[in-house]
């Protein structure tokens, strides 16, 4: 892989250091940004367990996003009842669903952060959504191998 000090490639996508981690688009969707975390905020290259958590991503993205949306129903259906018991304004952006797919008109993927595996082993990709019902903090999901291990507002998304 080619280093340079504040241009790297990474997978076919253009990197440039945004002072503290790698800022890349998405090229399947150019509004979404891709974050890769460097050991100590510093321009090194992405590790290679980075880019491989990256590929496998990549290459079983549509079954990955399906066990997202089952798992962000899971979390929707949770704190629901927070929102009713908050106002019939807050019910409003919260209608009752009970299918998955209902979940993609009301998310919005912002950005993939890869961040770097301190523990040499594993690379949690977190995702940061917009959503209708918390405009304010957002959904935040965390994968590890593929696998959703934490659903939550944005901030479970800042690792």
């Amino acid at each position: 892989m080619e280093f340079a000090m504040n241009r790297e490639n990474f997978c076919n996508i253009e990197l440039s250091w945004d002072d503290f981690y790698w800022l890349g688009k998405s090229e399947s969707n150019p509004a979404v940004e891709i974050h890769i975390n460097s050991m100590d905020e510093e321009p090194s290259p992405p590790h290679f367990l980075q880019i491989h958590a990256w590929e496998e991503l990549q290459k079983d993205y549509e079954t990955t996003y399906q066990k997202i949306l089952d798992e962000v129903l899971i979390y929707y259906v949770k704190i629901r009842p927070t929102y009713v018991e908050m106002g019939p304004e807050w019910v409003e952006s919260m209608p009752v669903i009970r299918d998955p797919k209902e979940i993609i008109k009301m998310i919005t993927l912002n950005y993939i952060c890869i961040n770097w595996p301190y523990d040499e082993t594993t690379v949690n990709l977190s995702m940061s959504f917009s959503c209708s019902w918390e405009q304010e903090h957002g959904l935040g999901v965390v994968l590890e191998n593929n696998v959703v291990k934490e659903v939550g507002d944005g901030d479970c998304a800042i690792i």
